[in-house]
């Protein structure tokens, strides 16, 4: 199945995704997160999700759970 990861070389969930060492021809670069989401819950591929962005539809494939570093951005003008 394809594992879907964010063209973002920045994306901390791309990081550990490659870091999970997949095979690359099973890797598939997605341009934004709402597409990723979107492709998963059509259940087009895998991919690795926070657990706030779960959703009913979505299924976990197994019961490692893992820590992220990211930052939290706003516009300048706020």
């Amino acid at each position: 199945m394809p594992i879907f990861i964010n063209n973002d070389e920045h994306c901390p969930l791309r990081a550990k995704t490659l870091a999970l060492d997949y095979p690359s021809e099973n890797l598939i670069t997605v341009d934004s997160l709402s597409q990723i989401l979107n492709l998963v819950e059509k259940g087009q591929g895998i991919a690795l999700l926070p657990i706030f962005l779960m959703k009913d539809k979505f299924k976990t494939i197994n019961n490692h759970c893992d820590f992220v570093k990211y930052y939290g951005y706003q516009h300048n003008g706020v």
